[in-house]
């Protein structure tokens, strides 16, 4: 619970220092849609396989891929050794 909360804390540290276009670009709006759904809206894979009428482990998939990218370009960015990532 407490790594959890560690996490997020780090995550919103770093996105609130790059500005949203660098985190953002060059993503599809399907992919903006999902990030959405799931960061913004706090939304389960599970809520957005239903939702969208999708299979769960292909949103599970998508998910991970796309935070995983978003990840290494605000590592990127930021030239910050991540703790939590």
């Amino acid at each position: 619970m407490c790594d959890d909360i560690n996490r997020r804390l780090y995550y919103k540290k770093l996105y609130q220092q790059l500005p949203m276009k660098c985190i953002l670009n060059d993503l599809t709006e399907d992919q903006r849609e999902l990030l959405a759904m799931n960061v913004v809206e706090e939304r389960s894979a599970e809520e957005i396989a239903r939702i969208l009428n999708r299979d769960v482990k292909a949103v599970r998939w998508e998910l991970n891929k796309l935070k995983t990218n978003l990840r290494k370009r605000a590592r990127t960015l930021v030239k910050e050794p991540p703790e939590f990532i």
